[in-house]
């Protein structure tokens, strides 16, 4: 060793791996806490709305108590009319689709789906309040115009989705996840409010002529397209049917 020439150590194995892996424990304590406290979070608990912030409305009328209820128009009606057998369809499809949604958002469908979801359920409150109303004063010329609209627009999310599909050659059973199956029952649910609607009002009248019988049924096969795409988003074919030997 020649004078005036300081010797170094080699840094030490222990310095060289402290630099990566002491970062890293910290990274994965501080997702660690992150975890912890989504899970052991705790909700907050119900609170009372004061009584000024809100003009309280009783939930429960007792209208309803001997059989009868209101229509849009302020006239009672039995609740057995074939007019509140369509709109508690329509009631009952669209409780459908909010459940079908909740299944699209924890199956990770893409969000413009949920808007479309959404889009629909806020169409079938207008449609039920139509079709309860027994003058039909709401039914206008931009009433049909945009009902028409409507189903030219499910008309073509339909052709947008089957894009993304293998071509249907056969009958398919309901299948294909939490988000597909919620979805074939929506259609299900569908096809039998445009069954209950045509048997009320008829084809033939104002309001086949308005487009809400041609909407409702354009409805229910873009409620099929959705279920097969959902079923495609979670990686599961289409289950054939067959014949029973």
């Amino acid at each position: 060793m020649q004078a005036g020439h300081s010797h170094r150590q080699p840094p030490s194995p222990w310095r060289q791996s402290a630099s990566f892996v002491l970062p890293l424990t910290a990274a994965i304590i501080l997702v660690s806490a992150v975890v912890w406290y989504f899970l052991h979070r705790k909700r907050r608990p119900l609170q009372r709305v004061p009584g000024s912030l809100l003009r309280r409305v009783k939930i429960y009328t007792k209208v309803g108590d001997k059989g009868c209820s209101s229509l849009m128009d302020g006239a009672s009606a039995p609740k057995s009319s074939p007019c509140f057998d369509v709109v508690g369809t329509l009631d009952e499809l669209n409780c459908n689709i909010g459940h079908a949604v909740e299944h699209c958002k924890a199956a990770e469908l893409p969000g413009v789906f949920i808007r479309q979801f959404e889009e629909v359920q806020r169409e079938l409150f207008d449609v039920g309040s139509i079709v309860a109303d027994p003058e039909q004063k709401k039914m206008t010329a931009d009433v049909e115009k945009r009902y028409w609209e409507n189903t030219k627009r499910l008309e073509s999310l339909i052709d947008d989705m089957e894009l993304y599909l293998p071509p249907l050659k056969f009958l398919i059973l309901p299948s294909g996840g939490l988000a597909a199956t919620a979805l074939h029952m929506c259609r299900a649910v569908c096809r039998r409010c445009e069954r209950t609607m045509v048997s009320y009002l008829g084809a033939d009248n104002d309001v086949g002529r308005f487009g809400f019988i041609p909407y409702m049924n354009r409805l229910s096969d873009y409620l099929f397209t959705a279920a097969r795409l959902a079923a495609l988003n979670e990686e599961k074919e289409d289950r054939v049917w067959t014949r029973v030997d």
